[in-house]
């Protein structure tokens, strides 16, 4: 193994902390460019379903209005 310790991993001759940063900031920003799409689908099926259910109860008539225009 290159280091003997856990802790000499941790610091890396001094260079850790750009090391251990670059891999965090690296992970966050793939997180995010995962989750982002996933969150906009969810949200724009929410509008989509929402739409449509708007959509039915506006063409909805009640039972007795649509057998009385049959019956004119």
């Amino acid at each position: 193994m290159y280091f003997d310790s856990f802790a000499e991993l941790w610091r890396m001759a001094g260079h850790g902390n750009f090391v251990w940063s670059a891999y965090g900031i690296s992970f966050l920003v793939l997180g995010v460019l995962v989750l982002q799409p996933l969150l906009r689908y969810r949200r724009e099926l929410a509008r989509i379903k929402r739409s449509a259910v708007a959509a039915l109860q506006q063409n909805a008539t009640p039972l007795s209005a649509k057998s009385a225009q049959v019956d004119k």
